[in-house]
Formats: C-alpha cells, sequence, structure tokens
C-alpha cells in the first residue's frame, strides 16, 4: 500500500511537534539556568521533559506504523497518530498548527486505509 496524503499529512505534523519541543525545551532550559532561578520552571522542567520525550514516541511509533503495507497495521498507526496529536497540545503549549496537521492527517489516513 502506497503512503497517501494523510501519512505525509501525519509527517509534516510531527515535524512540527518535534520543532515545538525543541522551542519549548530552549525556553525551559533558559529559565533554570537564567537567574534569578524560577522555583516552578525548575521543579516542571523534568516532569515536562518526561511527558514530552513519551508524546515525541507515541508520535514516532504511530507514524512508523502507519507506513506499514498491512491495513490493520497502518490503522493503529492512525490512531496512534490522532492520540499523539490530541495530546501534543497541551504538552507542547500552542503546537496547533501541528496538531492539526496530525489530527487531520491521521483521520485521513483512516478513511484511506
Amino acid at each position: 500500500m502506497a503512503k497517501g496524503l494523510g501519512f505525509y499529512m501525519g509527517l509534516i505534523g510531527f515535524a512540527f511537534g518535534v520543532l515545538a519541543f525543541l522551542v519549548v525545551l530552549a525556553h525551559f532550559t533558559l529559565m533554570v539556568l537564567l537567574p534569578p532561578m524560577w522555583p516552578v520552571e525548575f521543579l516542571l522542567f523534568p516532569v515536562w521533559l518526561i511527558l514530552s520525550v513519551a508524546v515525541l514516541a507515541i508520535g514516532g511509533i504511530g507514524l512508523s506504523i502507519a507506513a506499514s503495507d498491512d491495513p490493520a497495521r497502518a490503522k493503529t498507526g492512525y490512531v496512534l497518530l490522532i492520540l499523539y496529536s490530541i495530546v501534543a497540545f497541551p504538552v507542547f503549549w500552542g503546537f496547533i498548527v501541528g496538531s492539526i496537521l496530525s489530527f487531520v492527517g491521521g483521520i485521513v489516513g483512516l478513511v484511506e486505509s
């Protein structure tokens, strides 16, 4: 089965998610390292980092499964991509375009497969 529009929309949305992760990572790193040290950011940073890595793992695994030739596996990958888009939005704070692209890509991929 050839990769369709849903896969590529999900891939672009995932790329935006990685970009948003890097921006928020730079923000947290600067807030923790630069004076004055803000205790809230210092305490939230490890929690956010673990959550972000888990969310990116869900999206990456979903995309790799969605690239499968087996339609049942591809559907599972698209469902994981939809889950990624829903969870990534609050974790990456304002990840609007990538989240919408991933969500629509997952829906289109489910319809295509």
